[in-house]
């Protein structure tokens, strides 16, 4: 069989199916264009920082903690997210987990405050707490925003390490107290 026969019977086969050639031709110029503006991998990392937090809900076994993520978006793209999971280590351990299925955005070359909450295990919070001194606490945040491209989302990860600075409490509280 030659190329002009197989090109005849692929246009038979489609007129049989009552697509015209034309309209095949649109449909298969549609998916090209499609898939070459669909955004590949991004050329620079999500980057997240710890905003804010402070206790949600407390309870016997667990405790929920809002926390406030600051995402950076070093892409000259936004990033349209439906929603995010993370997880969060305090000074190396595991501190406890979070996810999010509301839609935000981060603007190009810009950055977005997320809400989030994070589930923590009371018996793990309070020995962390009673653990503090005074000095650095660090932390690592990782995980995936969920970024909206066409029919699915696609995971984008990110992770981000900071301190957070005590101050030396007891003594500051100890310089309050005047006998």
């Amino acid at each position: 069989m030659t190329v002009a026969d197989a090109a005849v019977t692929m246009t038979g086969a489609a007129r049989g199916l009552g697509i015209s050639m034309h309209r095949s031709a649109l449909v298969a110029a549609a998916l090209l264009v499609t898939a070459c503006t669909t955004p590949g991998p991004r050329d620079y990392p999500l980057a997240v920082q710890l905003a804010d937090l402070r206790f949600a809900e407390a309870g016997l076994l667990e405790q929920s903690i809002g926390l406030d993520l600051r995402f950076t978006n070093p892409n000259p793209e936004p990033i349209r997210a439906e929603g995010l999971r993370f997880v969060m280590e305090v000074d190396g351990r595991s501190f406890g987990t979070g996810v999010s299925n509301a839609a935000f955005e981060i603007p190009r070359l810009g950055e977005a405050v997320v809400p989030v909450t994070i589930r923590v295990q009371t018996g793990e919070l309070i020995n962390r707490l009673l653990a503090l001194r005074a000095g650095e606490l660090d932390y690592r945040i990782t995980g995936d925003v969920f970024e909206a491209s066409g029919l699915a989302s696609r995971p984008l990860a990110f992770s981000g390490d900071s301190s957070i600075v005590l101050p030396d409490l007891p003594g500051i509280l100890g310089g309050l107290r005047q006998p």
